[in-house]
Order: C-alpha cells, then sequence, then structure tokens
C-alpha cells in the first residue's frame, strides 16, 4: 500500500424500513428535527419504504429514535432495498 494512503470506515450507515404510507411525512418531519442525526428518503412511496442513513458516530442515536417512534407507528426493518420482491415503486424492481 503507497505511503500516506488510508483505508477509512464507511462515513454513513444506511438502513431501510417500512412504514404506513401515510405516516411517511410525519417520519421525515422527525427524523429532520433532529439536524445532522440522519437523513430520511423515500424508496418507493406505494410501498411505504424509506431509508435512513446516519452518519457512523451518530448511528445508534438514530436506532434509539427509530426504537422510541415504534410506540407510535408501525416502523419495521427491512433488507436493503433493492433485494426486496414485489417492490412496485423501485427502479430495481421494474419490469420483474
Amino acid at each position: 500500500m503507497p505511503a500516506g494512503v488510508f483505508l477509512r470506515e464507511p462515513t454513513t450507515i444506511t438502513r431501510y424500513f417500512k412504514v404506513d404510507r401515510c405516516e411517511i411525512g410525519y417520519l421525515r418531519c422527525i427524523i429532520e428535527s433532529y439536524e445532522g442525526l440522519a437523513t430520511i428518503s423515500t424508496v418507493a412511496a406505494k410501498d411505504g419504504i424509506v431509508s435512513l442513513s446516519a452518519p457512523c458516530f451518530f448511528a445508534e442515536e438514530a436506532v434509539q429514535l427509530v426504537e422510541a417512534l415504534k410506540g407510535e407507528m408501525i416502523i419495521e426493518e427491512i433488507p436493503a432495498a433493492g433485494k426486496i420482491s414485489g417492490l412496485t415503486g423501485h427502479p430495481d424492481n421494474r419490469g420483474a
């Protein structure tokens, strides 16, 4: 390995969740109110699939927030979105 080259750990951790699609906006508002904690992206609105990306140093806090939100809504972690069979809105699954 050349001198001065450092391998870095990933800077963010991304996890995928399924929620009731009418809860996506509420979830986005809650996550974004904790500025810098995490970002949320809608992967497939029809299916209620969102991704949550958090910096590695805030990953535990993001998980704690999701766990707390389980008391208010149904939110379940799912495998990486590209591997979900039957997902209607994701580009990786169109025409499948």
